[in-house]
């Protein structure tokens, strides 16, 4: 009895080792999309607004999880965005672990343009999540 014991424990515990290290990368999503700090924001006053995310909650109970790059897609068209076409930025592939005060760095806005944006993300391993659902702002009169 004990013996069956012991397996049944050792067989938890591989079973909870070989998931925390085997992550879906569809549930390694950008989520909460943010434009100036803000969801769907309107009245950008600033040229180069600031970008953030997050990951999906539901992983935070997976250790070592970390993000190591992103890549930001910009479109004056949400029917392009869906073609994964940014005609106004692709920042492409970004090494880097930061999720939030992303600038934009892509042709210049324009006064009350309502623009469309999405994000991808790689997890430690290299393998990229899905892409983001599609997030928008509207600028501000700028002149």
């Amino acid at each position: 009895m004990q013996n069956k014991i012991r397996l049944f424990i050792i067989s938890i515990f591989l079973g909870q080792f070989f998931t925390l290290n085997a992550v879906p990368v569809k549930r390694f999503i950008p989520i909460t999309l943010t434009c100036e700090l803000r969801n769907e924001p309107l009245g950008i006053d600033v040229p180069n607004p600031d970008f953030g995310f997050n990951l999906n909650p539901l992983l935070s109970s997976y250790r070592g999880l970390k993000q190591s790059a992103y890549q930001i897609l910009v479109s004056d068209s949400p029917e392009l965005l869906k073609k994964d076409k940014g005609n106004m930025w692709d920042s492409g592939k970004v090494k880097s672990g930061k999720m939030g005060q992303i600038n934009y760095s892509g042709k210049p806005l324009l006064s009350s343009g309502k623009y469309w944006w999405k994000v991808k993300v790689w997890d430690w391993n290299g393998n990229p999540s899905s892409w983001s659902e599609i997030a928008s702002w509207t600028m501000g009169i700028m002149a």
